[in-house]
């Protein structure tokens, strides 16, 4: 890298809308006055070819990584990936609970994505399930209390929770629910109870039974009182739906800011509200079975799950007081938190890195580069040496373990 070219860029980022988005918290970061017209769901910020940075002057962020990559990713990112950047980061701001659904591993994603090619079917197709090659597990960090689905309990606990609600008056969940469970108390019966609730046809009884019995445990505040409050909303959006009682089999993860969880490829989940900090695998692959107006393709998304019960993957952050790091069990992404508060803090930068400002202003420098980073703007970080951030601000930095 000749020290006479920039490494530090600007980057324009796009903000997916979609229904379940938020009115305010993408466009207070911004620093607008006013709530949004239409519900802002996700701000991305990487190289993803449905929707990339796009660096001033310049262009999209994508196409220059495929123009020169060892110059904007380093040559050993660009051996392992390509000419591609390995992660997306992304703001999630989830005002209504998202869909059911599961991401692929790579070997699914690759043949999903070449049959769906070769059948003719645009990567822009709303009936397309598979919209690139990748695989996308997921790292989510709480900036705001946040609820999640995650994962499918363990079989002694929703064997609880379906009696509780039985006792309560739900007696179709007898036969849909319960006699699986028992009758098989493994990843079989998991899956048959699941697989009977998933893509069925709407049972107007069984939901007025659920819900009626919800209503009364979220009354007691016992230890499924959470869950059925969820239950009572994922109902009153999707009414009829039996997937809707199908979120009872799995965990309820409430996260603290500063909470993490990481999603492997195969765990079925669905995030039900809060502002978070993603990273991921640079892939938009999201395979749905229900619960939502968007494409569901719920042969394969029942075939990608993984049946283990009882598996949440929580992710402790570690560091000091100026940064704290989230490491998953996988090279393609690492997250951070900077927290600048006037003192100089040096970030090791040896991959390619993005940089983004949730709250108040920051400078970004490297050795004669320097950026003025204000509130909701982001960055691109080109490989080398470290950069240096001073101000008051919080900022989340995306990288990836290879090469650093």
């Amino acid at each position: 890298m000749t020290v006479d070219r920039p490494t530090l860029f600007r980057l324009e980022t796009p903000i997916r809308r979609y229904a379940w988005g938020s009115h305010d918290w993408l466009s207070q970061i911004r620093g607008a006055t006013s709530p949004s017209a239409e519900p802002e769901a996700e701000l991305w910020i990487g190289a993803h070819h449905a929707d990339s940075g796009v660096v001033p002057n310049m262009g999209p962020l994508n196409q220059l990584i495929t123009e020169e990559p060892e110059y904007f990713l380093g040559s050993s990112v660009t051996e392992k990936y390509g000419r591609r950047l390995p992660f997306l980061l992304k703001v999630l701001a989830v005002g209504k609970p998202l869909s059911l659904q599961v991401h692929p591993t790579l070997e699914q994603a690759r043949i999903g994505f070449l049959n769906e090619t070769e059948a003719g079917i645009s990567v822009s197709s709303s009936d397309r399930t598979f919209v690139d090659d990748s695989h996308k597990p997921e790292l989510l960090v709480a900036v705001t209390d946040f609820d999640a689905l995650v994962g499918f309990r363990e079989l002694d606990e929703a064997i609880s929770l379906v009696e509780l609600f039985i006792a309560h008056g739900a007696d179709r969940l007898t036969a849909r629910i319960l006699n699986p469970l028992v009758g098989a108390p493994n990843s079989h019966g998991l899956r048959e109870a699941f697989e009977g609730l998933v893509g069925q046809p709407d049972d107007e009884l069984l939901i007025e039974q659920t819900v009626r019995a919800a209503r009364q445990v979220a009354s007691s505040d016992g230890r499924f009182a959470e869950s059925a409050r969820w239950l009572i909303e994922i109902a009153r959006l999707f009414p009829g739906r039996p997937d809707v009682v199908a979120t009872l089999l799995l965990n309820l993860v409430h996260l603290t800011p500063g909470g993490a969880l990481y999603v492997a490829p195969g765990q079925v989940h669905a995030y039900l509200g809060g502002l978070g900090i993603e990273i991921m695998s640079s892939s938009d692959n999201v395979v749905r079975g229900g619960l939502t107006p968007k494409h569901v393709d719920v042969p394969s998304f029942l075939a990608m799950i993984d049946w283990t019960p009882g598996t949440i993957y929580r992710i402790e952050g570690v560091g000091d007081d100026s940064t704290t790091t989230w490491t998953p069990p996988i090279d393609d992404f690492v997250l951070t938190r900077i927290e600048a508060r006037g003192d100089s803090t040096s970030l090791t930068a040896k991959a390619p890195m993005v940089l983004f400002s949730i709250d108040q202003g920051a400078t970004v420098e490297r050795g004669d580069e320097r950026i003025e980073l204000k509130q909701g703007e982001s960055i691109f970080v080109a490989p080398g040496s470290p950069i240096s951030i001073s101000g008051t601000a919080t900022l989340w930095s995306g990288t990836c373990s290879i090469g650093q």
